[in-house]
């Protein structure tokens, strides 16, 4: 599974995360703001792969699917990526 760019310079979570925040305005900000509440780091990562899971489901969106396996574990490593690249952008 990859999402398709035409921008092959731009890191592929950088443009999930842009999918993520088209999806729900500002989700990028939200989990900035769990962070500064001090959310449970588990929890933001649970939503980040619901989010993640939607992005996979919607057929609006680049996304090409292998097989259930190869998705779940593309949407468990893909929100890691996605929490420690806004981690390091808000400087957590």
């Amino acid at each position: 599974m990859f999402i398709e760019s035409n921008n092959f310079r731009r890191p592929q979570v950088e443009v999930m995360i842009d999918y993520l925040d088209r999806m729900q305005i500002g989700y990028s900000a939200l989990i900035a703001f769990g962070l500064q509440k001090d959310m449970d780091e588990e929890l933001i990562i649970e939503d980040i792969e619901s989010m993640v899971r939607k992005c996979c489901d919607d057929d609006n969106i680049n996304v090409i699917n292998n097989n259930s396996d190869d998705t779940e574990e593309y949407i468990k490593n893909t929100s890691e990526l996605i929490f420690m690249q806004l981690k390091k952008r808000y400087n957590y």
